[in-house]
């Protein structure tokens, strides 16, 4: 029996965009519930002034549609010391600080965290990639497009089951 739903939006940040996932399950996180993607792309560095702020405001305009939902926390992918980390610690940063401006809570995850508790898994980049979409597209009832949205619904779940077990 599900008492009540938890939502949490779940983030995996690229160089190329953002992956946001709102992920609502129940608070025992075995119950039922979904997913909702959202990629943002980034624009490059050559485009205009307007289309980085069109990027912002679509983050912001997602992040605050969430939060008046009564979602309060956002698990963002922590950048760590793999060979994209130098490339990644700006992109995440940046998203970080929007999501603390839109007033939500921001909790950094490492992969390895969210793939062992929610996979199962920890080593084997493709075996992690396919479980990650099965999982994802279980959740959303929807075929996923892209890896990093696979990957921010599965770090949503992430997040739903700690902040479930602190309930």
């Amino acid at each position: 029996m599900i008492e009540k739903l938890l939502g949490v939006i779940g983030a995996d940040v690229d160089t190329q965009g953002v992956a946001m996932s709102l992920v609502l399950v129940g608070a025992d996180s075995q119950g039922t519930g979904g997913a909702q993607v959202r990629w943002v792309r980034r624009p490059r560095e050559h485009e205009s002034l307007q289309s980085w702020e069109d990027f912002v405001s679509e983050i912001v305009g997602y992040l605050e549609a969430c939060r008046d939902t009564g979602v309060q926390h956002v698990y963002l992918e922590d950048v760590y010391n793999g060979p994209s980390a130098h490339a990644l610690r700006g992109p995440n940063a940046e998203f970080a600080l929007v999501a603390r401006l839109a007033k939500l809570v921001v909790h950094r995850v490492t992969p390895v965290d969210w793939q062992q508790e929610v996979l199962g898994l920890s080593r084997g980049r493709a075996a992690i990639k396919l479980e990650s979409r099965r999982v994802a597209e279980d959740l959303a009832g929807m075929k996923i497009m892209s890896e990093h949205e696979c990957d921010a619904t599965c770090i949503g779940i992430y997040g739903c089951r700690v902040l479930g077990e602190n309930a």
